[in-house]
């Protein structure tokens, strides 16, 4: 028999911990005004309809209909909407061994284009009260994650997750000594 293992994903698998703290399907207005927002947390947008903005050091990036974006937890920017939007969102950490977000330090909006079956998708599971649609919306996420993953350039992050791993495992544990004997 052969088979083949994959150690590294196996140590990713174990070193990364998806977290959702919130989530939810928001229909907003012109009352979706914030300025100096810094969350703990990333925040992905699914935008299903309508349109808003982002600003980030001065510059304004539109948040489109038909369009994902990464907010890396930490950064700060503002949102509004001039309009009308449906965004579903999600307010997620990476954790890491260290306990840091994956994407905290990321200094700018990552964003990527999907079809509309891929958002209508998405939106259907989210909907959904079934537990298997709820594992399945799970698998999406990390995928969409993966993408801004791979946008952001975070190899060195898997890297260094590895090295921490690896000195984990390197580094003796202490042994208790007995201690010595008071009979006489």
């Amino acid at each position: 028999m052969i088979y083949l293992t994959n150690p590294r994903f196996l140590t990713l698998w174990k070193s990364l911990r998806l977290e959702v703290a919130d989530s939810g399907l928001a229909q907003v207005d012109t009352t979706w005004n914030m300025v100096n927002v810094c969350s703990p947390y990333s925040r992905l947008y699914f935008i299903s309809h309508g349109g808003g903005i982002l600003t980030l050091r001065g510059r304004e990036i539109p948040l489109k209909e038909g369009c994902v974006y990464l907010i890396p937890a930490g950064l700060l920017y503002n949102y509004r909407c001039d309009a009308s939007m449906e965004q579903l969102y999600f307010h997620v950490n990476i954790t890491q061994v260290n306990g840091m977000d994956l994407f905290y330090g990321c200094d700018t909006v990552y964003e990527h284009d999907a079809p509309a079956e891929d958002l209508e998708k998405v939106l259907a599971l989210y909907r959904s009260q079934r537990m298997e649609d709820a594992f399945l919306l799970q698998g999406l996420l990390w995928e969409e994650l993966g993408r801004f993953i791979q946008m952001a350039d975070l190899q060195e992050a898997q890297t260094r997750i590895e090295a921490l791993e690896t000195k984990a495992a390197a580094t003796p544990k202490p042994t208790a000594t007995p201690e010595p004997s008071t009979e006489s």
